[in-house]
């Protein structure tokens, strides 16, 4: 790619996104940083509770006949490591949303155990 084709084309994304070539965007990077955090500290975190409704409809129904307790074991297991990454990069929202799963999903392993 040549560098004229490489400046039209940063300056079709930037128009692309409402950005004048040589300018910053309206929201500084501190600002869409935040945003993004908070959300994905709400995404991860809410995207955690499954295995809460799930060990409550094994609870209430006195059965775990269809959940398969392989896969909530890898489902753990992944769980856990995404946290585990989460510490080693101290990222509080890994860490913040995969402590809900990681709960969550050792809770449902164990209901599932109980009740299968």
């Amino acid at each position: 790619m040549t560098r004229e084709a490489a400046h039209d084309l940063s300056e079709d994304v930037a128009e692309a996104l409402a950005i004048a070539p040589g300018a910053e965007a309206k929201r500084g990077p501190r600002e869409a940083g935040k945003f993004l955090h908070n959300y994905m500290l709400f995404v991860g975190v809410c995207g955690n509770v499954w295995p809460y409704v799930q060990a409550g409809k094994i609870i209430s129904e006195g059965s775990a006949q269809d959940i398969s307790l392989a896969a909530n074991l890898i489902v753990f297991w992944a769980l856990s490591s995404w946290l585990w990454y989460g510490i080693a990069i101290r990222s509080a929202v890994l860490i913040a949303a995969n402590i809900v799963g990681v709960l969550g999903s050792g809770m449902l392993v164990v209901v599932a155990y109980l009740y299968g």
